[in-house]
């Protein structure tokens, strides 16, 4: 047998190169050639096989039906190396057109979270990227950790994020609970309260939010979790949100159970909420109390509603009440409210006064303009 001639060798040898060198730089080119790609991929929803995407983006491209395409993208992601997923994030803010960005973060967050839960929290506390996805992306994330064990969502509460992230993941996270199942989401508060005494404040903007997303279903059993918590500013903070919710719906009921609680600042809540709709019964209501300062921060939390709607009949209802303490702290509402709506009104209002204690309170409620008042 004939040996190659070397010459031929070469020739060969030469055309591979170039081939070589012509294929990578056509796909330098080409933008799906930097795009993240995944190996095949088990669908965890289905424990089906999936072929998972090498390029998303031609997914996108191709698949006009959305089922399909959430399912190939969710594929994808799927294949994704937890470790990994940051990079993804930070490639996504790249991505172009802007409305495919939805669609993948959606994959991202949903395959994310439910491999690797505390990875995610760790992440989204942190400053880079995270924070400009923040915005668009928190919504889709809370979804996503909707999918999850609550045990597990819980659990990573006890990592130490900032309050400001805390606040923004968990909240949207245990209201949109609330709205569905709130006896759940109360009962997992309430086992929470004693694990998150180091954070406190977290605690107390969370029972605060599912309170009021409660009330606005069925504000009796709302009411009656919240006498179950702890005596303390979370407690507070959140009968006063239920309150809201009930007002709306019954604004009698809700009255009558604020005044078995005799929480001032829930009396004033109530009473000002109540006075959005109807001031002239938000104030008899309140004047009917027991005496007492109860009464009195019921009064003024009404009549300080009243006198940003109608200020002259606020302040005409108030200079009326016979109790000289009462009569003073509910002048002062109504004018302090006045002063922000209309303050030359307001402040001829007090000057016209007679020289009196009262007309010092009006006075200092205006900001103790004493040049104004009396023009």
């Amino acid at each position: 047998m004939k040996r190659p001639h070397i010459s031929l060798l070469l020739a060969v040898s030469l055309g591979v190169a170039v081939s070589i060198i012509w294929l990578r730089e056509s796909r330098s080119g080409d933008p799906s050639a930097n795009t993240p790609t995944a190996p095949r991929a088990t669908h965890a929803m289905t424990n089906v096989a999936e072929p998972a995407p090498r390029d998303p983006m031609a997914a996108l491209r191709a698949e006009p039906d959305a089922a399909r395409r959430k399912k190939a993208l969710r594929a994808w992601a799927d294949g994704i190396p937890s470790a990994e997923m940051p990079k993804l994030f930070a490639w996504l803010l790249t991505v172009e057109p802007v409305a495919w960005r939805a669609e993948l973060r959606e994959a991202l967050f949903f395959s994310w979270t439910s491999r690797d839960l505390v990875a995610v929290a760790e992440w989204f506390g942190r400053p880079g990227g995270a924070q400009e996805l923040r915005q668009e992306g928190r919504d889709q994330l809370v979804a996503a950790l909707r999918q999850c064990d609550p045990e597990q969502v819980v659990a990573a509460l006890n990592i130490s994020l900032p309050p400001a992230v805390s606040r923004e993941l968990y909240g949207p996270y245990f209201r949109d609970w609330a709205a569905t199942d709130p006896a759940a989401a109360g009962a997992m508060l309430a086992r929470l309260s004693a694990g998150l005494k180091s954070r406190r404040v977290l605690w107390d903007d969370l029972t605060a939010q599912v309170a009021a997303q409660w009330a606005s279903s069925d504000p009796k059993a709302a009411a009656a979790w919240v006498d179950t918590l702890p005596e303390g500013r979370g407690r507070s903070r959140a009968a006063v949100q239920m309150s809201y919710g009930w007002v709306e719906r019954d604004a009698p009921a809700a009255a009558a159970h604020a005044a078995r609680s005799k929480d001032a600042g829930l009396l004033s809540a109530v009473a000002g909420k109540w006075a959005e709709s109807d001031p002239v019964a938000a104030a008899v209501w309140a004047e009917a109390l027991p005496d007492g300062l109860p009464r009195s921060r019921a009064i003024a939390g009404a009549v300080a509603i009243w006198g940003q709607s109608d200020p002259r009949a606020a302040t005409a209802y108030a200079v009326a009440l016979p109790d000289e303490n009462l009569r003073t702290a509910a002048v002062a509402a109504a004018v302090s409210a006045w002063g922000f709506s209309a303050p030359d009104e307001a402040a001829a209002w007090v000057g016209a006064l007679p020289e009196c204690p009262l007309r010092d309170r009006a006075l200092a409620a205006l900001g103790g303009d004493t040049t104004t008042a009396a023009r």
